[in-house]
């Protein structure tokens, strides 16, 4: 789902056109963000099986968490979150749902991670 991924992009992308200043630099905000989603693209080594993915893709979508001053907070539990018999009965295995939150968000909860459990998944918070 291409589309999917644009419009993931393009607001992660309109959030970040938000906190920076007309010079581009970042502008410091108070705000502690958690989003947890099917991003439906992944990062390097998160995907098992069929064609290999376009490199440029997975660049840009660290790129544009990065740019928006978010980071995966990892995940416990199944590797892949989404997975696919395709031609020639191979299985294509991939962690697409993920928990990003900002650096405010992990410093509040710094043992925070996200839980898949049968290809679902939901945030935790630590305790304290």
């Amino acid at each position: 789902m291409v589309f999917h991924r644009h419009v993931r992009q393009a607001s992660l992308k309109s959030s970040k056109q938000g906190v920076e200043d007309g010079k581009g630099a970042s502008v410091e905000l108070s705000l502690s963000w958690v989003y947890s989603d099917d991003f439906n693209e992944i990062m390097e080594s998160e995907k098992q099986g069929g064609l290999p993915r376009d490199s440029r893709l997975m660049s840009e979508f660290q790129d544009t968490l990065e740019s928006c001053g978010l980071f995966d907070l990892g995940s416990r539990g199944c590797r892949f979150t989404w997975c696919k018999r395709v031609r020639g009965g191979v299985w294509v295995r991939k962690r697409l749902d993920r928990v990003v939150a900002s650096l405010s968000r992990i410093f509040l909860f710094p043992d925070a991670y996200a839980n898949c459990c049968h290809g679902f998944v939901r945030s935790l918070n630590a305790k304290r």
